[in-house]
């Protein structure tokens, strides 16, 4: 599970953890050659949520290199619907903003995952 933490150390751009492309994707995955599923913390949390809209973060998210995002709907007033979030990603498919690729990459990750907990 990610964290909403910014260290400019690990990148330099200030993105929190979760949302960078450097620590997920550069650091987790090439570096520390970690195969496994990706999963947010809630994007929820003020860290997130008071910085990014909500189609922003699931986007930088995403393309950073999460394989699943958690909306907890536990912090937020405003309760967001999974159809809604749904939404928003195919939409950022279907305008290339998410790549099919990426969203196959975390499928094939999540369903190689199912197949060692069942």
């Amino acid at each position: 599970m990610t964290a909403h933490i910014v260290n400019k150390k690990l990148d330099a751009s200030g993105f929190p953890a979760t949302l960078s492309h450097n620590v997920l994707t550069g650091i987790l995955r090439h570096e520390l050659k970690f195969d496994g599923v990706i999963i947010t913390d809630d994007m929820q949390m003020k860290a997130i949520a008071d910085n990014y809209e909500l189609g922003t973060a699931i986007t930088l998210a995403i393309n950073a290199g999460a394989d699943m995002v958690i909306i907890g709907n536990q912090l937020d007033e405003s309760k967001q619907e999974p159809r809604k979030i749904i939404d928003i990603i195919e939409k950022k498919i279907a305008n290339g903003e998410i790549s099919k690729d990426r969203i196959n990459q975390a499928y094939r990750r999540i369903s190689r995952f199912k197949k060692t907990v069942i």
